[in-house]
């Protein structure tokens, strides 16, 4: 099953297209939730409310800018929108292993203007383009 979310924060919005995998199926779940931002370099991340059971994903160290990846290390959910901390080029990378599972749709430049500490609310999307 694939899941559309809508992010907010603040005056920012933005849509996440989550892949038919066992992690958007846990997620599915959690809907609706709020999180704390906090930022890695151009990762945006946040706790989820419990841990997901990853079955047999595994997971990489390997992401593309717009990537939504789940961390079982730290429970947390991650959107790479450009470089990190560990990034060599102008590829992000991840602190440590991830699973990717879905996709920021459209611009995912927009998480520029995220602060630190901003508020984020997720939410089913109100309508999915067919």
């Amino acid at each position: 099953m694939s899941l559309r979310v809508t992010v907010r924060a603040g005056r920012v919005e933005f849509d996440l297209e989550l892949d038919d995998s066992p992690v958007t199926t846990q997620i599915d779940r959690l809907v609706p939730f709020e999180g704390t931002c906090k930022l890695w370099g151009e990762d945006m991340n946040f706790p989820l409310p419990t841990r997901v059971d990853v079955g047999g994903a595994r997971g990489s160290m390997s992401v593309n800018t717009g990537d939504v990846a789940y961390c079982p290390a730290d429970a947390t959910l991650r959107i790479y929108f450009g470089r990190t901390p560990f990034s060599g080029m102008e590829q992000p990378m991840p602190h440590k292993s991830v699973i990717v599972f879905g996709r920021v749709v459209g611009d995912y430049q927009v998480l520029q203007r995220i602060e630190e500490g901003a508020r984020l609310k997720i939410s089913r999307a109100s309508s999915v383009p067919g």
